[in-house]
């Protein structure tokens, strides 16, 4: 029987509806949106609460479209980070020392300071491993009691002996003291409490939605030249590690600046990963309606541009590669992947868009965009706004939350009807979903017919593939480049914006506040032509490291 999803179980859990948990980043780690006194009473009493209070004027489809926001503005309301942890069903711990290699001559450094993490943990279960048997050699430690404990022996270790333990059932713990460090480790993104259950370990800590990744990449104006500012970010920094490493614990080959957050003062707080006494069975890998690109999301950009380049990479799996390393991730609407519209839909071969210049352009006017630059500096307001984003996905979107993001009244003759009137509505780009998810474009309202599509087609599975056809064909082929320029390329800033009338607010503005979403460059170069490149002519490209993609990621 396989495990519940993470969000699920956590519903479950905690007896709070689906929709007030979401899935973050990575598999085991969920968003929850929790009341104040809900936590409170969580934590001083350090019983799970009977009852989980929701709000009493937001629907659920709401809270939902919130959360996949990464916001839940209302007083008294927190979000929270939760990671979730299966308890493996026997733990084995190797006490034999002539397993582990003790040279470190021909180490570096990094892996001279992932051997000394190693030791580190060995030798805590092996002195575990001591009290519970008389006995050398191999040591199979019975049930997983002991592995918990020796679990939340960690989390005393780095986060001290304030964070509330809470059982959910009725389980046994002794967490051992003995270890216990008063001073802890500083600058941690709070731990509230850990929540243990018979099928797993819940780390509950606060949810912070900025990080030294996404300050870099969406909010660069807010360092400037300024020298003292980096400096302090890099002080911060170091003095985390140094704090780690005096406890003998090192971060491993997993720490990013993703893991380091900041808020608006420059303050760095590390989210930091336990590592466990033995690592869990991992989830099964969730589904999508999006088809996996053949090649992982971590192939470098260089790399990903010379495969497209052969024709060994296809248009939409090329394009979802450039949107994950822009930071584009499914299931967030004010900043979501996006692919350009190919053709207007009037007839089965022919309407081919012009791919050189922007949706916005084409839809705006000339005339208009210079009249917004003149008193704006800027031309495009966005590549996929959020009531865009919405409109697209009316079919399939709850009322409550059209009516809070799109219009206050539900008036159905408003959303249109068809695939070319919304591809000509619309002033943004189009989104994967309609290359690939028959689903959208069947109505769940009553009173809002499905979306029409064209008269060659027959059913939505036949659009898709016809839609994806296109853009896979050699016309959209051949001058794709020309909206990769556009959109993620050297057309977004400098004198080649401004021809090119693509100036975007997102850039130009040089905000000073910190954002999660907004417009990336990723190559400083025009992008190569497909089929007409060699391996020497594929442009530098800006690498984003980082999480591990996934549906929500």
């Amino acid at each position: 029987m396989s495990p519940k999803p993470p969000c699920k179980q956590l519903s479950s859990l905690l007896g709070c509806p689906p929709s007030y948990t979401s899935l973050l980043h990575t598999h085991d780690t969920c968003l929850l949106v929790a009341n104040g006194q809900w936590l409170g009473d969580l934590i001083t009493t350090a019983k799970l609460p009977t009852t989980f209070p929701t709000h009493p004027t937001i629907s659920e489809a709401e809270v939902s479209a919130f959360l996949s926001d990464k916001q839940f503005p209302f007083p008294g309301w927190l979000l929270l980070q939760v990671r979730s942890i299966p308890i493996p069903s026997n733990t084995s711990c190797v006490c034999s020392p002539a397993r582990v290699s003790t040279s470190t001559a021909c180490m570096s450094l990094s892996e001279v300071l992932g051997h000394v993490n190693t030791c580190n943990l060995r030798n805590l279960w092996r002195e575990m491993a001591r009290k519970l048997v008389s006995q050398k050699g191999d040591v199979t430690l019975p049930g997983t009691g002991d592995w918990v404990e020796e679990l939340l022996s960690l989390v005393t270790r780095i986060y001290g002996d304030q964070v509330t333990i809470v059982t959910a059932e009725d389980i046994s713990l002794t967490v051992n003291t003995k270890d216990k460090v008063i001073s802890h480790i500083p600058n941690l993104v709070p731990l509230h409490c850990v929540l243990v259950s018979s099928q797993s370990v819940s780390f509950i800590s606060s949810y912070q939605p900025h990080s030294v990744a996404s300050l870099l990449q969406f909010s660069p104006a807010l360092l400037g030249d300024s020298l003292v500012k980096s400096l302090f970010l890099l002080h911060q920094m170091l003095e985390i590690f140094h704090s780690f490493h005096n406890l003998g614990v090192t971060l491993g080959d997993t720490v990013s600046l993703h893991k380091f957050k900041i808020d608006h003062t420059f303050h760095i707080l590390y989210d930091h990963t336990l590592s466990l006494p033995s690592p869990p069975s991992s989830p099964p890998s969730l589904t999508a309606a999006l088809p996996p690109p053949s090649c992982p999301l971590s192939t470098p950009l260089t790399t990903a541009t010379l495969l497209w380049s052969r024709g060994e990479l296809s248009n939409l799996q090329y394009l979802l590669l450039l949107n994950h390393l822009a930071g584009r991730r499914f299931g967030q609407p004010n900043n979501h992947p996006v692919v350009p519209w190919v053709c207007d839909f009037t007839s089965n071969e022919g309407g081919h868009r012009d791919l050189s210049r922007s949706k916005f352009r084409l839809n705006k006017g000339d005339q208009a965009l210079d009249m917004t630059y003149e008193t704006g500096q800027h031309h495009v307001t966005d590549v996929l706004s959020e009531i865009t984003y919405y409109t697209y996905k009316s079919r399939v979107t709850d009322k409550a939350v059209l009516c809070r993001y799109v219009r206050p009244a539900w008036v159905p003759a408003e959303y249109p009807a068809s695939m070319a009137r919304m591809m000509s509505w619309s002033p943004d780009e189009a989104i994967p979903e309609f290359y690939t998810d028959p689903d959208i474009f069947t109505s769940t309202h009553s009173d809002l017919p499905d979306l029409s599509l064209p008269s060659w087609v027959e059913t939505p599975a036949e659009f898709c593939s016809w839609h994806l056809g296109r853009l896979e064909g050699e016309v959209v082929s051949s001058q794709l480049h020309t909206w990769i320029d556009l959109t993620f390329g050297y057309k977004l800033s400098g004198s080649a914006a401004l021809r090119s009338k693509n100036v975007c607010l997102a850039i130009s503005d040089s905000h000073t506040d910190l954002r999660g979403h907004g417009v990336v460059q990723l190559f400083s170069v025009p992008h190569p032509v497909r089929g007409q490149v060699g391996g020497r002519d594929v442009p530098a490209g800006r690498e984003e490291g980082g999480e591990t993609a996934s549906v929500e990621d």
